[in-house]
């Protein structure tokens, strides 16, 4: 399995299709985070569709600008679905409000959990819906022609 310590989190495929991102202790993500993020998402993915486990659990925060650029949809041009694991009280309401802004702008689902072992299970099932959408659309494919 390959390891990416980056700035602000340590980013991992953990299945096939599915990444984790560990936000690292105190750590203010800004644009240069964001972009470093990204870059490491995209080696690991390796042009393939994947989800997104992001644990927050530790404190982390993002710039005014980070937030603004973390709503660009070409981030998320592979993403299936995110899943963000988020314990305190605080930075929940922010997630929340940052969730509202970022999801008017792109076709990712994205949902907050308070349990890890929920928000994979919740992600694990939005792989599958894909998969499933996927086989069933090269299934009409191969009637038509």
């Amino acid at each position: 399995m390959e390891i990416f310590e980056g700035k602000t989190a340590t980013i991992s495929m953990i299945s096939h299709n599915i990444m984790l991102a560990v936000m690292k202790e105190n750590v203010e993500v800004d644009v240069a985070a964001i972009a470093e993020n990204y870059e490491i998402a995209m080696r690991l993915a390796k042009g393939e569709r994947y989800v997104s486990l992001v644990d927050a659990r530790k404190k982390a925060t993002l710039t005014v600008e980070a937030r603004k650029v973390a709503a660009n949809p070409e981030i998320y041009k592979l993403v299936i679905a995110q899943a963000i694991v988020i314990k305190s009280v605080v930075t929940r309401l922010l997630a929340n409000f940052t969730l509202n802004f970022t999801q008017q702008n792109k076709n990712v689902e994205m949902k907050i959990f308070n349990d890890y072992d929920e928000a994979l299970t919740w992600l694990k099932g939005k792989l599958l819906e894909e998969q499933a959408a996927l086989a069933m659309e090269k299934f009409r494919n191969k009637l038509k022609g």
